[in-house]
């Protein structure tokens, strides 16, 4: 589960590896709209399998 109200993260378990991936997911402004809505409201963690459990979108 991912926490995002936490300021600091805890250390990565050993026994799992992190991840970075980058792809294109298009160009335009309208392409980086919906991209930045997705990012902000949670989707790009939902959509690979990840529990968020906030319904509030990404705050500093």
């Amino acid at each position: 589960m991912t926490s995002p109200e936490l300021r600091d993260w805890p250390s990565s378990d050993r026994g799992y590896r992190r991840s970075e991936v980058s792809a294109v997911v298009g160009r335009g402004d309208s392409v980086w709209e919906r991209v930045a809505r997705d990012v902000l409201r949670w989707r790009v963690k939902t959509a690979s399998g990840f529990a968020v459990d906030s319904t509030s979108p990404v705050s500093q």
